[in-house]
């Protein structure tokens, strides 16, 4: 049995439907997801990554810190939460795979500061961006606001 998903397929690699595995996903561990995601905010607030500075905001001992970054350890729910705090990030954020993961965090912390009005805005601009990916379809110009034939956001379809 196989199930599709935006990043592959999941693949029933048993008869008793007890495994599971992600086909076609490059084999990354919890721990290289964990660091990646970490390098990319340290790289976005700090300018660079710095353990030094990661010690100090987070209040876990250098040894952890140098772990971490060799990928040569597991941690428990508290020091997650304690790594996600400095960064205006929810724990579960820094465990999220993806490509491209300064952005997502970024729009992430966005909305987790915003206020209700803030939030109603990037909700627009997420819809726009979505209804502008799904009606031009793949290969077209996303940074294009308004289609060659003249039609934009709020217009009425031709009947």
């Amino acid at each position: 049995m196989t199930y599709h998903t935006e990043y592959g397929e999941v693949v029933n690699r048993t008869r008793y439907g007890g495994c599971l595995t992600l086909w076609g996903m490059a084999k990354r561990t919890v721990q290289d997801i964990l660091w990646d995601n970490l390098a990319a905010l340290m790289r976005d607030k700090w300018g660079k990554e710095n353990l030094n500075e990661l010690v100090r905001k987070t209040r876990i001992g250098p040894g952890s810190a140098t772990r971490l970054k060799k990928r040569d350890t597991s941690i428990g729910i508290g020091l997650l939460e304690k790594l996600a705090k400095p960064f205006s990030v929810q724990p579960w954020m820094l465990l999220f795979p993806f490509e491209g993961a300064e952005k997502l965090l970024e729009f992430c912390r966005v909305w987790e500061q915003a206020d209700k009005t803030g939030r109603e805005v990037l909700t627009v601009a997420v819809t726009a961006a979505l209804q502008a990916r799904n009606s031009y379809g793949e290969g077209t110009d996303p940074g294009r606001a308004v289609p060659p034939h003249g039609r934009g956001v709020g217009s009425r379809p031709k009947v």
